[in-house]
């Protein structure tokens, strides 16, 4: 473990970090949740009606598939993280944050993942060049685009990616959806109860003993109680409410972890995240999207010092969430895939990298390792001298909602994009 110590953690203390933090937000979600299926019950009908359609992959063959997201906020440089470490291009544009030949991890004589993914190197996909068009260099612009499923940034859909993809998969569960690094818009949606956990130890007053907090819980609790002929977006709310403090009670039965599976873990907040991720899919409370973010990839100065120090964290929190699952025997059914809102321009300021275009995608779980997908081209750029494209961020998440869950991607994406093949070995 990195850093001090750990000291074993009542239950008390565990419980109220998290059902009290899976209900932190639930106010202001269930608001959203309601005036985004009043505003668009038809075309989440229409999602709905669509992936349920008949396909070629049973459903029971999806029904407990679990998909979680890790999001590494800041726009991760895909050039160092699966480095093209045989094309020379690649030091002529780099000679300061090059990842030299003799460091990387080898995956044929082109590229190599970076050194500090050791320890999961070996179970990993790499899926390359993923990008938008007509990608611009903002973080807000860009991420939206990622949290709607848009790649063009021109349609006003209501709803984020993941949401569209718990409206689907939800089936009667307390939380289809949940964001354990607060309310993401990724997870907006029409139908589906999704949570968003600010922090574990936030609003601890859900399992509180004083008579104000019990008051307080038994007032919310009376929320979910509609009165005849209340209009549809109120009832919606008072239904997540419901769901969401059955949530709680899902939660208030998970075993606190011992001083060793704490420990298993690296202190950094995404190794927390991930930690909890597990030990919420081990109760088989029925959340099907799981979503995390990490951090720190805008690595405009000092690259090599933070983008190397932000690939270990990656790296053994990974490394602990996989050990983790396999322990909890969901291996088969745990499907790990990150996000970022762009990559980095290709070549180098003095000691870093620029807002770029085109990055990488890794994921973890059923997958075939190696990898995937067209590289972009270092010798020819774009205009604005970035990477080009070769997968559009659609067809990434088509690959993740028809080929995981199942789901016909054009009904949960606004185009009719086509999976990348051969990534997922299901």
């Amino acid at each position: 473990m990195i850093g001090k110590t750990p000291r074993t953690i009542s239950r008390r203390e565990f419980v109220g970090g998290l059902g009290v933090g899976a209900s932190g937000l639930l106010g202001l979600r269930l608001v959203t949740h309601a005036f985004a299926y009043d505003a668009a019950t038809p075309k989440g009908d229409a999602y709905v009606a669509r992936a349920l359609a008949p396909r070629t992959i049973a459903a029971a063959s999806v029904s407990n598939r679990v998909l979680v997201v890790i999001e590494l906020a800041g726009g991760n440089d895909g050039l160092s993280t699966l480095v093209p470490y045989g094309d020379v291009v690649y030091r002529s544009l780099r000679s300061a944050t090059a990842i030299k030949p003799d460091e990387v991890i080898r995956m044929d004589d082109r590229f190599g993942l970076h050194p500090n993914l050791k320890l999961t190197a070996p179970r990993l996909a790499i899926i390359q060049g993923i990008g938008a068009p007509d990608a611009n260099q903002s973080h807000f612009e860009m991420s939206a685009r990622w949290w709607n499923g848009d790649a063009s940034g021109h349609r006003n859909l209501g709803t984020g990616f993941l949401g569209r993809l718990c409206d689907v998969l939800d089936s009667g569960a307390p939380v289809t959806g949940v964001s354990l690094a607060g309310t993401s818009p990724a997870l907006l949606s029409d139908k589906a109860v999704t949570m968003g956990v600010p922090s574990l130890d936030a609003m601890r007053w859900l399992h509180a003993d004083d008579a104000w907090s019990s008051t307080f819980r038994r007032s919310f609790a009376d929320l979910a109680i509609s009165p005849a002929g209340e209009p549809i977006p109120y009832v919606t709310a008072r239904a997540g409410v419901g769901r969401a403090l059955g949530f709680g009670a899902v939660l208030d039965n998970i075993t606190p972890p011992s001083e060793s599976e704490v420990a298993s873990y690296p202190s950094s907040a995404l190794g927390a995240q991930l930690r909890l991720a597990a030990a919420i899919l081990g109760a088989g409370a029925g959340v099907r999207v799981v979503h995390v973010s990490m951090g720190g990839f805008d690595t405009h100065t000092n690259q090599r010092g933070s983008h190397d120090q932000l690939m270990i964290e990656l790296d053994q929190a990974l490394a602990a969430f996989a050990a983790d699952i396999d322990k909890r025997n969901l291996t088969e059914s745990v499907l790990v895939a990150t996000t970022s809102e762009f990559g980095r321009r290709a070549k180098e300021n003095d000691n870093g990298t620029d807002h770029g275009t085109a990055s990488c995608a890794l994921l973890l779980g059923p997958v075939h390792p190696g990898v995937h997908g067209d590289p972009p081209s270092l010798s020819h750029l774009d205009e604005h001298d970035n990477l080009i494209a070769t997968a559009t961020l659609e067809e990434y998440y088509a690959t993740l909602a028809q080929e995981w869950f199942g789901i016909d991607a054009a009904a949960v994406l606004p185009s009719t994009p086509r999976p990348i093949a051969a990534v997922l070995h299901v």
